[in-house]
């Protein structure tokens, strides 16, 4: 069992995220839509765009993106 100080519990449920980076694994059927084969260019669209929409939101709970990142929005 590991004991922790009460301020390090309460850094712990700060705002701040715990991870600076995920890994976001797609399938290749989630890049189909309602094609037979292949990738459909407007689900990947539409992908991409909740992607940035939770990214900026993750950015505007905090200060802002931590040093060191550097958005590669392509």
């Amino acid at each position: 069992m590991t004991v922790q100080p009460e301020g390090a519990i309460a850094e712990a449920r700060s705002d701040s995220p715990v991870f600076r980076r995920i890994l976001l694994k797609l399938s290749g059927e989630s890049l189909m839509g309602d094609q037979e084969y292949g990738m459909d260019r407007a689900t990947i669209d539409a992908i991409a765009e909740e992607i940035v929409d939770v990214r900026s939101r993750m950015h505007s709970r905090t200060e802002g993106p931590t040093h060191g990142c550097s958005p590669r929005w392509r």
